[in-house]
């Protein structure tokens, strides 16, 4: 098991997503790039650009947190212009990188504390949190070992179910 599991997930999510960025650069035809949507039916170019400010967001909120602020998750962020493809592309790509860098400069408790203001109380539920995470953590793997993978998902459905309570 990793060291730093919440950052490496992170990364993870983030990896994906460019990944999926760049399937569209590939994959899609100029014209299909550059189709503006509507409101209710946004086109790859206008997910692109919102998911873009969310990624800017993060990083605003990683520095607050470095800084030994707090940060406000519930804010919502604006997306930016929309332009061509090529625009919100490199953009979303610059974004990502300094989502990244923000994301080097925070340690895993960090990492793991709720944005906003805290009470001890809440402090010790976060903590709660992380427990009850890793231990189910490690029972998966222990399913995993003697009843195979559907044990594992049923396990781990349990846990989300039970954690949201």
């Amino acid at each position: 098991m990793s060291e730093t599991p919440l950052r490496d997930g992170v990364r993870r999510l983030l990896e994906t997503a460019r990944n999926e960025e760049w399937t569209f650069t590939r994959a899609l035809t100029a014209d299909e790039r550059d189709r503006i949507g509507t409101e209710g039916a946004p086109e790859i170019k206008e997910l692109v650009v919102r998911a873009t400010a969310g990624r800017r967001h993060a990083t605003s909120m990683l520095r607050e947190v470095a800084a030994g602020r707090s940060a406000d998750g519930c804010i919502e962020p604006p997306p930016g212009p929309v332009g061509t493809w090529a625009e919100a592309h490199h953009d979303a790509h610059n974004a990502t990188a300094e989502l990244l860098g923000a994301l080097d400069a925070v340690d895993e408790e960090q990492l793991a504390a709720n944005p906003g203001p805290r009470s001890a109380a809440s402090r010790g539920t976060s903590r709660g949190l992380m427990a009850k995470i890793r231990s189910a953590r490690r029972r998966a793997r222990r399913a995993a070992l003697t009843h195979g993978r559907k044990a594992v998902l049923r396990l781990l459905v349990e846990t989300a179910v039970s954690t949201r309570t």
